[in-house]
């Protein structure tokens, strides 16, 4: 319950941040003459949007600046982005959720794995899936036995696991001519 309390003063603080960027340029609209006062260009227009959008999302921040976990400077790129210090949010806060994210799938698995029913596989429980029908089209398609067929699989994944990790082929030494 704590926590939720500290997640609900957070937010408000950024709200409280993003509230007085809004009353900054609601001020402005309101103190600018609608009529015989000075027409403001596109790059004072452009810089006091940007100045707003700084002050609303430096509101993220303000929790980590007020807490001492980020340092108050932030950068401006060549691009106009934002950059500040990501280093609590790399060091501390990444690491964390991916521990209670792991933490809730490992949950989830033992849950599934105590609902699951406990049935023995059956020996001849694959040989059901395929008809007569499949087997004898296969057969004739591919010139071959349906487990040759099934195990094909089996011995693709396994090239393809030893070409990955720089293992020769166990056909190489075969000399078998290339197509």
């Amino acid at each position: 319950m704590a926590a939720d309390s500290s997640a609900f003063e957070r937010q408000n603080a950024m709200n409280g941040i993003q509230r007085a960027a809004k009353t900054v340029c609601e001020i402005a609209a309101c103190e600018a003459a609608s009529t015989g006062g000075l027409v403001p260009h596109q790059e004072d227009l452009d810089e006091l949007f940007a100045l707003a959008i700084l002050l609303v999302s430096t509101g993220q921040h303000f929790a980590l600046l007020s807490a001492g976990l980020h340092e108050p400077t932030l950068r401006i790129s060549p691009a106009g982005d934002l950059l500040s210090d990501q280093s609590v949010q790399t060091n501390v806060l990444r690491p964390s959720a991916e521990l209670v994210n792991r933490r809730l799938l490992d949950e989830a698995a033992e849950s599934y794995e105590r609902r699951r029913p406990h049935e023995e596989p059956q020996a001849n429980a694959g040989l059901s899936a395929w008809s007569p029908d499949l087997r004898a089209a296969i057969e004739a398609e591919y010139q071959t036995s349906v487990d040759a067929f099934i195990n094909l699989q089996y011995v693709l994944a396994r090239l393809a696991e030893a070409r990955r990790e720089g293992e020769p082929s166990p056909f190489a030494a075969m000399n078998l001519p290339r197509p």
